[in-house]
């Protein structure tokens, strides 16, 4: 699998685990396996067994370039252009959106033959979905809420966790009112998503603390004061800080 929200360049390795859950950790004994899969068969390739200690869950970010590279190809993060909305309509971003969502579901099956219960979701999802003008509400999307129910309702009863991470220019700190309203919206179409799989405040939002824009304590107070004043509470129950070394570590 690959961090990237994209098809490889060249062939697809079977195996990299991208990220970890250590607030999860596994108790069972002896060492994890890290297993490789035949993209042709999708058998587990003894051969290729890999031993580690670690005691969390593995998972990956988006896009299972194996999946992926498949006919026709199950992945959650199809997407267009402004352009193509203009000539085709909104209703192209609701089709677009609609399938990502049923591929939610084969994802999760792929993933739980091969032991793999931890998975961050596509931000791109639904295709413009928090934009200024072109956004939507997914109840919009024709027979949406069903599959996405579908796919929660899987995920659940084979306790898988499934997250996702708004991108980098969701920005609560932001002196800009326009950014921090946008991402806002942000945060509100990714929780929809989340609450409509009928996911716990488990299935988290990963942000960054953002920049500090010159002055680290006065983007502190507007990031705290947005949050208290601007916030929903649909997004407070799911929003998790990431650890940044360089701006806002743990610390």
């Amino acid at each position: 699998m690959s961090p990237l929200s994209s098809a490889p360049s060249s062939p697809p390795s079977p195996l990299s685990p991208v990220a970890s859950d250590l607030t999860d950790a596994q108790s069972s004994g002896g060492p994890a396996s890290l297993v490789a899969s035949s993209p042709e068969n999708d058998a587990v390739d003894a051969s290729n067994v890999k031993k580690t200690t670690f005691r969390g869950r593995l998972g990956y970010a988006c896009l299972n370039t194996i999946l992926r590279a498949q006919d026709p190809p199950i992945f959650c993060s199809r997407t267009c252009r402004i352009a193509t909305l203009v000539e085709k309509g909104i209703q192209h971003a609701h089709a677009l959106g609609l399938q990502n969502a049923k591929d939610i579901i084969p994802m999760i099956e792929w993933n739980e033959r091969h032991g793999i219960r931890f998975m961050r979701l596509s931000s791109e999802m639904f295709p413009f979905a928090s934009h200024e003008s072109w956004g939507y509400k997914l109840e919009d999307v024709e027979g949406v809420s069903e599959v996405l129910k579908e796919a929660g309702d899987l995920a659940k009863r084979l306790g898988h966790r499934l997250t996702m991470h708004p991108g980098q220019y969701t920005q609560l700190g932001s002196p800009n009112p326009g950014v921090v309203t946008r991402a806002i919206s942000d945060l509100v179409y990714h929780a929809s998503i989340l609450d409509q799989m009928g996911l716990s405040a488990d299935s988290v939002m990963i942000i960054h603390g953002g920049g500090v824009y010159g002055d680290k304590q006065a983007a502190l107070a507007r990031f705290e004061d947005n949050w208290n004043k601007l916030v929903p509470e649909c997004v407070k129950r799911r929003v998790v800080l990431e650890n940044d070394e360089i701006c806002y570590s743990v610390e």
